[in-house]
């Protein structure tokens, strides 16, 4: 495969990245969500204080994998190697 035909093929490699959370509300205090989340494909739990801090920890965990995606298609287009 050429590098043109597998950096057209990157949004779909990208696009079967996905990430699960299992989020667990232990309590409801001021207004709004104390809990743990859990990042599944990582086995990670992070303790958050409120929905939106919530929010912000599964935001960053997306990004960190995307991230990591990308670093890994890069590889692989330069050395030529299908993913």
């Amino acid at each position: 495969m050429k590098k043109s035909e597998m950096a057209s093929n990157m949004p779909r490699a990208m696009d079967r990245h996905k990430s699960t959370f299992i989020v667990k509300i232990e309590y409801c205090q001021h207004g709004t969500w104390q809990g743990k989340v859990i990042w599944a494909e990582e086995n990670r739990t992070e303790r958050f204080r409120s929905a939106l801090e919530l929010l912000k920890l599964m935001n960053e965990a997306v990004a960190v994998a995307n991230n990591d995606l990308k670093r890994e298609v890069q590889t692989c287009l330069r050395s030529g190697t299908d993913f």
